[in-house]
């Protein structure tokens, strides 16, 4: 028996020592860095994310655990100490409060001390292994801690966690990239590239599209022609210098100058005979939804090559144009580059 309860003292404080540094170690990592190794097919990374939409339940999960784990110890030293106290000739029971002289100092170091700053210093790599225990003990609570939640939710007022989480998960990447920045581990104006990608987020491309009527008339470096005039007329200008180039292609509209009908490069223009009009040799301008994700299309940049866009509506109209670049303007410059 005195073995039995011997073996409960050393599994009590190694399951307080193991539920103060999860608790820690929970609270402290990067979930950034873990959704990231989540993504690369890590198995305890994909539960860890899981968890993490249940923080609470989870915490309310590692302090039963550790609760249970104190009482365990405290009852079995009583015991033991009792026991203790018939085995030898001197009466022991004249110590006061003996949980407090020898219990206390174990259990202050072991269970609180060690555990928490080495999963404070290694919160990663020493949490991250965890997962699949504190997983178990999370299914074997839930009972317990769904009612604590419930609980919990009747003192809440107008709270916005996720709201506040994705703001310090925006801050923290800002502050990654500024940090990087300084060490010189990323490029100088990360910290620029990173703060304009977290604001494209909600964007869609309609957001950063503009009237096909008046679109290159309010920007000087976009250049236009109407479809009936002649490469030796654009050759002409070319010379006069009356054309402003942000790139080597120009964008093509129709007699009217009112609707884009397309697009041509420099390239096809100087292959072009002297007397081919400009609508022969356009080219089709590609179609966007205008609701798709800006963030969606600047990924998918690397297998295009067509600087302009129609943007489409629901209907399948023509609503606006978009210019290739004004993508990549918004991620390194961001809006005040438009």
């Amino acid at each position: 028996m005195t073995t039995l309860i011997f073996v409960l003292l050393l599994f009590g404080i190694a399951g307080s020592f193991f539920f103060a540094g999860v608790e820690t170690g929970f609270v402290s990592w990067n979930p950034l860095k873990v959704n990231y190794r989540a993504g690369q097919g890590d198995f305890n990374a994909r539960w860890a994310v899981y968890l993490l939409k249940y923080k609470e339940r989870v915490l309310s999960t590692v302090l039963i655990g550790n609760n249970v784990c104190i009482v365990m110890v405290t009852l079995s030293f009583v015991y033991l100490f009792a026991r203790l106290d018939q085995l030898v000739q001197f009466n022991l029971s004249v110590i006061p409060s003996p949980e407090t002289w020898f219990l206390s100092p174990v259990l202050v170091i072991f269970t609180e001390m060690l555990p928490k700053s080495l999963f404070r210093i290694y919160s990663f790599r020493l949490t991250i292994k965890s997962i699949p225990i504190l997983l178990i003990l999370y299914w074997v609570t839930l009972p317990v801690t769904w009612i604590f939640s419930l609980i919990g939710k009747m003192f809440e007022s107008n709270r916005e966690e996720g709201k506040t989480f994705t703001a310090n998960v925006r801050r923290e990447m800002v502050l990654l990239a500024q940090e990087g920045s300084k060490r010189g581990t990323l490029f100088e104006y990360a910290t620029l590239f990173i703060d304009n990608i977290l604001k494209l987020k909600d964007k869609t491309i309609r957001d950063i599209a503009r009237s096909e009527i008046n679109y290159s008339k309010d920007d000087v470096s976009d250049i236009h022609e109407k479809k009936n005039i002649k490469v030796s007329d654009i050759v002409s200008g070319i010379i006069r210098s009356d054309y402003s180039f942000d790139g080597d292609t120009i964008l093509v509209y129709d007699e009217k100058g009112e609707k884009a009908a397309g697009w041509v490069s420099l390239l096809d223009i100087a292959k072009a005979e002297i007397d081919t009009k400009i609508g022969d040799i356009v080219r089709p301008l590609a179609e966007l939804h205008g609701d798709n994700s800006l963030l969606n299309c600047i990924s998918k940049q690397a297998d295009c090559t067509d600087p302009y866009y129609r943007i489409i509506d629901k209907n399948g109209d023509t609503s606006t144009i978009l210019c290739r670049f004004d993508m990549f303007r918004l991620v390194f410059g961001g809006y005040h580059s438009l």
